[in-house]
């Protein structure tokens, strides 16, 4: 009884997080992470950060985009 509650809250908070953030999947980017995505594009074409391709933010966003697989 206990596993049969703990599945029902589970499947309950899934469809919750699913519902309130169904609108961001496949939305286009924009604003800074469209930014940051342009740049980790020329990046992974083997341009430079700083040097080939420009912005004002620091260098771990970039690299954090770089490394982290697409939705």
């Amino acid at each position: 009884m206990v596993q049969l509650k703990k599945l029902l809250i589970l499947t309950l908070l899934g469809g919750l997080f699913l519902s309130v953030s169904s609108h961001y999947f496949g939305a286009a980017l924009d604003g800074d992470m469209g930014c940051f995505d342009a740049i980790v594009h020329q990046m992974k074409l083997g341009q430079r950060l700083y040097t080939d391709v420009y912005d004002n933010k620091a260098p771990g966003i970039f690299y954090l985009t770089y490394f982290t697989p697409p939705i």
